[in-house]
C-alpha cells in the first residue's frame, strides 16, 4: 500500500514539473463514456436467487469521465501523458447493503440500494503508440482516489434516503487498452479495461450477504467494461 501511495505522489510531481517545462507544451484533454457489467455478487444472501430473476441484464454500472493531460515524451511514434481529472460512477444494481456504515440511523432493518454513485479522481499515466497513419494505440494505467460516494433508492420514500459520504482514499488501480483515430487535432476511439485492482467495498461486501473475504481488503475485479473516448490536442 506504501508502494502505491509512492507512485501516485511520484505521478503528481513528475506532473507539476514537467507542466512548468516550456519545451513540453503539448497537452491533450479527453472526456469518456463508459458502460460496465453488473457486479452481481451476492455470495450466500438468503434473497440472492429472487433479487438475480428481478435483474436479468448484463450492464448495468454507467461512467462519465474528464481527464487533462500533459505530454511529457516524445520518442518517434510514442508519446506519453500524465494526466488528472474527475470521474463519476453510477452502479444500478439492486442489493443489500449495511446502512450503520453511514450511522445515520440506528433502525435494524434490511435496506437496499438501487443507485450506488461514486466520484473519484483520477491519476493516470498513458501511452500512444501510433501504428499506422491516424491509427493510435494507447495503454493507460491510472489511480483512482474516492471523494465522494452516494447511496440511493430511487423507489422508496424514506426521508433517510440518499446516504452519502464525502472521503479521500484510494479506490482502486486500473489498465485500459484503447484503439483511437486521429483527424487533424482530434482523437476519437475506444477502450477496454484489461485489470483492476480494488478496495473491497465494506458497504455491499458485509455480513448481510454472508462475504467469506473478512480478512481480505482488496481484490482483483474485472468486470467488463467499455468507454467511448473523445479528445483534443494542442
Amino acid at each position: 500500500m506504501r508502494k502505491s501511495i509512492f507512485t501516485i505522489v511520484l505521478m503528481i510531481v513528475a506532473f507539476s514539473v514537467y507542466s512548468q517545462t516550456d519545451s513540453l507544451d503539448n497537452w491533450l484533454v479527453n472526456m469518456s463514456l463508459g458502460i460496465e457489467a453488473h457486479d452481481k455478487r451476492l455470495f450466500n444472501y438468503s434473497e440472492k436467487e429472487s433479487l438475480l430473476e428481478m435483474q436479468p441484464e448484463f450492464w448495468g454500472t454507467y461512467h462519465s469521465e474528464f481527464n487533462l493531460n500533459r505530454k511529457f515524451l516524445q520518442n518517434s511514434r510514442l508519446s506519453s501523458f500524465i494526466g488528472l481529472g474527475l470521474s463519476y460512477e453510477n452502479a444500478t444494481f439492486l442489493r443489500p447493503f449495511d446502512h450503520s456504515y453511514f450511522k445515520k440511523d440506528s433502525f435494524r432493518i434490511l435496506r437496499n440500494l438501487n443507485k450506488y454513485k461514486k466520484v473519484d479522481l483520477p491519476i493516470s499515466l498513458s501511452v500512444f503508440y501510433e501504428f499506422a497513419k491516424n491509427l493510435q494505440v494507447s495503454g493507460t494505467m491510472s489511480s483512482n482516489i474516492l471523494l465522494f460516494k452516494s447511496i440511493d433508492h430511487t423507489e422508496n420514500n424514506s426521508d433517510v434516503f440518499p446516504y452519502s459520504e464525502s472521503t479521500f482514499e484510494i479506490d482502486n488501480f486500473n489498465l485500459n487498452l484503447g484503439l483511437l483515430y486521429q483527424l487533424d487535432k482530434w482523437l476519437i476511439g475506444i477502450n477496454a479495461r484489461l485489470i483492476n485492482f480494488e478496495k473491497i467495498d465494506k458497504i455491499i461486501f458485509n455480513d448481510i450477504i454472508k462475504d467469506p473475504r473478512i480478512d481480505q481488503n482488496w481484490e482483483w475485479n474485472n468486470t467488463l467494461q467499455f468507454n467511448f473516448i473523445i479528445g483534443y490536442m494542442w
